[in-house]
């Protein structure tokens, strides 16, 4: 029916949907997408290249002809629609697109899930033809699995950046991130914290109740420090039972109250599934951009190295 291609040889679903509408005979084509969990909105993700601008990329999921795709989750099919019609719009009303007189669309499923829908209008005169009909319904289960992979892709892609033990980004993940917000600091002359916030008494849990529950408890742990950050922060697990906090500098109170609060609740911990506290602490160290590193892997390495000084300071109090 159609070549993939890859979109460096201008392939992708806007180069696919170009040819839809070319071999529909019908004026314009569009293709959207429902967000795995978003119940209220479905987006267009992509548009025949003659679609007017000034259309929007989100819409409510029961606006226009779109959205009764979108919610009856049934093809709809109008050889002649009237002009004064008061569902006469494709996605809203005042919509940039007009004058269109025929309405073809089918929801994309993939496993009795909705992941979108393929949308075909064409002007007066324009009207879909019997077996190209049917050559759409076989282009929609087509554009139903590329959906699906695309899925498992981003998917993946996600997971390659997690560490599998916390749950959050890992110290590669965590590092590019850092050099991002580096970067948005010199752009926007600021300064950045960085805290390195290692857990004690992990090993000891692991050796009296075993690796699984252990890893457990971690995932527990990071999911409560995760819980309280803005979202202009980024938090990673750069080592066993250690975290990597990276703040702008402006934000050094709330920082600090949520490693405060974090310590407490470490020091408070509860059993699972018994009664008693887990034996556990928190070792924060604080390295400083550009006052102390130049670069990601440099302030790492220096907060790493405050923590190793704050770990000796302590030993030798308690030889005192």
């Amino acid at each position: 029916m159609f070549r993939s291609r890859s979109d460096h040889e201008r392939g992708g679903f806007s180069a696919a949907l170009e040819l839809i509408r070319r071999v529909s005979g019908l004026s314009w084509a569009f293709l959207t997408v429902v967000r795995s969990g978003d119940h209220k909105y479905y987006h267009l993700a992509a548009a025949s290249e003659n679609v007017p601008d000034g259309l929007p990329y989100k819409f409510p999921m029961a606006s226009g002809l779109a959205g009764w795709l979108h919610t009856k989750l049934k093809p709809l099919s109008i050889d002649r629609l009237k002009a004064d019609n008061r569902n006469s719009f494709i996605f809203q009303k005042n919509e940039p697109i007009k004058g269109f007189r025929s309405f073809y669309g089918w929801p994309v499923m993939y496993n009795y899930q909705p992941r979108g829908a393929l949308i075909l209008a064409g002007a007066e005169g324009e009207t879909l033809d019997p077996a190209l009909y049917e050559v759409m319904e076989c282009v929609v289960d087509r554009l139903a699995a590329q959906f699906h992979m695309d899925r498992l892709i981003l998917k993946v892609m996600e997971l390659d950046k997690i560490d599998s033990q916390s749950g959050l980004s890992h110290r590669a993940h965590f590092l590019e991130n850092l050099d991002q917000m580096v970067k948005a600091a010199d752009l926007n002359g600021q300064s950045l914290d960085l805290f390195v916030l290692a857990t004690t008494g992990l090993d000891a849990y692991s050796v009296e109740y075993g690796h699984a529950a252990a890893g457990e408890l971690l995932k527990s742990i990071a999911g409560q420090l995760k819980a309280g950050l803005k979202s202009s922060w980024k938090l990673g697990h750069v080592s066993q039972g250690v975290f990597a906090l990276a703040v702008p500098s402006s934000d050094a109170p709330e920082s600090r109250s949520l490693i405060a609060k974090f310590k407490k609740q470490l020091e408070d911990w509860p059993m699972p599934d018994a009664s008693g506290r887990v034996e556990l602490g928190l070792y924060p160290a604080l390295a400083s951009y550009p006052q102390d590193g130049s670069g990601p892997e440099e302030l790492l390495e220096i907060a790493f190295t405050a923590l190793a000084d704050s770990d000796d300071d302590d030993e030798e109090d308690d030889d005192e």
